[in-house]
């Protein structure tokens, strides 16, 4: 079950004229939210590409060296 604040923040619910500054605030916070969390799943597929890419070069260099 959602909290009163947070159906407010994500629009699910009119706001009363008392609680729009309230409710504005919260989808702020809401939308800072998920473009953190955005953000996060990018640095995460970005380091996810680049050990691949580290697991590759690891490979060549290994070919390069004959096993060494």
């Amino acid at each position: 079950m959602q909290s009163e604040l947070m159906k407010l923040a994500k629009g699910d619910v009119r706001p009363s004229r008392l609680d729009k500054p309230i409710a504005e605030a919260a989808r702020v916070v809401y939308d800072d939210v998920r473009l953190s969390s955005l953000q996060v799943d990018g640095a995460l597929a970005l380091a996810g590409h680049a050990m691949e890419g580290l697991v590759d070069l690891n490979a060549f260099r290994q070919t390069l060296a004959s096993d060494d």
